[in-house]
């Protein structure tokens, strides 16, 4: 459970044993978050590939972009790359970014 800095987690005490035991609260707020947006003047299409496009044309010395590809809609949407290292024969690595945080404004 997630608390403050220097805050402890609800506890209870049980009745029979006198012992301090913690006490997960778990309340589900989900339905309380706003919708994404994203930012006035935001195009999340044009943003996305922007992104893709800079990636693309990113030199990284000893790596190889073999695919960059947008996967997923706004706001979800992430940037996948999979490349090769000159270090490594033979392996396939892959990472993901996230395009846009949970509130739809987009990452870099």
């Amino acid at each position: 459970m997630r608390t403050a800095r220097g805050e402890r987690p609800p506890v209870r005490i049980d009745a029979d044993t006198l012992d301090v035991v913690d006490w997960p609260v778990t309340v589900d707020l989900t339905e309380f978050l706003p919708t994404a947006r994203p930012p006035e003047g935001v195009d999340p299409a044009a943003h996305a590939q922007e992104q893709r496009t800079y990636l693309e044309g990113s030199r990284i010395e000893d790596v190889t972009f073999n695919r960059v590809f947008v996967d997923g809609n706004f706001p979800d949407a992430e940037l996948v790359a999979r490349f090769h290292s000159r270090h490594r024969p033979g392996i396939t690595f892959g990472r993901r970014w996230a395009l846009f945080d949970d509130f739809g404004i987009p990452q870099s």
